[in-house]
């Protein structure tokens, strides 16, 4: 029904844990007392105590998202958490609220898809120093929390700041030689057991000696059903420039695009092996 679904679905299978985050990304925020957070690629999820899971409550980024006071940023977020099978209905104008980087607004739908069903989707947009915008998701069936919602969406920030002493820290230098003018790499791929089918996909992340980074994403789908095949390609690049600083004594690898959008990835030493926001990632040194 909307692209929601995912994040439900990871918060239902992970019922059970207890890691507790308070931040995601290049962004950090504070949860109400009681609260649990979960992270997965997509969103920090944040679970209430006591709450069924009837719905989902999630921390975002907004890529593209710029002005959280434009005109037109409801239709665009919209089509952006709802696909075109649900039916989103304004519910009024946005409301203001204080946040850390000057006012947020809270955006809200109803959300009816063909088969009827009925849930209430709510953005809690605040806009990011240096450029972008991040958002506390909730949607539910039910009541949901707003006042936590909104306190929650008013405590986010970036993590890190500007160039200072955090680039001088000994571990930043360590990294910085062991990463500048590479490209790291991932290559995955799954063949399918019966069909013949499978897909195959390469990221590239070329740091350059320069400050400056190319990303590069590829992908493909083989289907073969009764003997008739097909084939599917999708890819994406982006660019910008990269930095590694040490804040609260982890290094991060800082990408900030074109666009002023910024990304802070985590960066692990396992037995030699080099780590990335928790994934794993060759380095070509050619």
């Amino acid at each position: 029904m909307m692209r929601v679904a995912a994040l439900i679905a990871f918060a239902v299978a992970t019922a059970g844990a207890q890691t507790s985050f308070e931040r995601f990304g290049n962004i950090q925020f504070q949860t109400p007392a009681g609260w649990q957070t979960l992270t997965n690629p997509q969103a920090a999820l944040l679970r209430p105590p006591g709450q069924q899971m009837n719905g989902v409550y999630a921390v975002t980024l907004l890529p593209g998202v710029s002005d959280i006071k434009d005109s037109k940023l409801k239709d665009q977020l919209g089509s952006d958490f709802v696909d075109g099978t649900t039916k989103a209905t304004p519910e009024g104008d946005p409301k203001s609220f204080p946040a850390a980087n000057g006012n947020g607004f809270r955006h809200a739908w109803m959300l009816v898809d063909n088969a009827g069903n009925r849930a209430r989707l709510q953005l809690y947009v605040v806009n990011l120093k240096g450029g972008g915008a991040a958002a506390v998701l909730a949607m539910s069936e039910g009541p949901m929390p707003e006042a936590e919602l909104t306190k929650v969406a008013a405590s986010i920030s970036v993590i890190g700041g500007p160039v200072g002493p955090s680039e001088t820290h000994p571990v930043a230098k360590q990294w910085d030689q062991r990463l500048r003018g590479t490209t790291l790499v991932q290559i995955s791929s799954s063949a399918g057991k019966t069909t013949g089918g499978g897909w195959e996909g390469k990221r590239s992340l070329a740091l350059g000696t320069d400050g400056k980074f190319g990303f590069a994403s590829s992908s493909s789908v083989i289907a073969n059903v009764e003997g008739v095949g097909g084939m599917s390609n999708k890819t994406a690049n982006d660019s910008g420039m990269w930095r590694i600083y040490v804040q609260n004594n982890v290094p991060y690898l800082e990408l900030t695009n074109k666009k002023g959008q910024r990304s802070a990835l985590p960066l692990e030493d396992r037995q030699g092996a080099t780590y990335v926001d928790g994934q794993r990632w060759m380095v070509d040194r050619r």
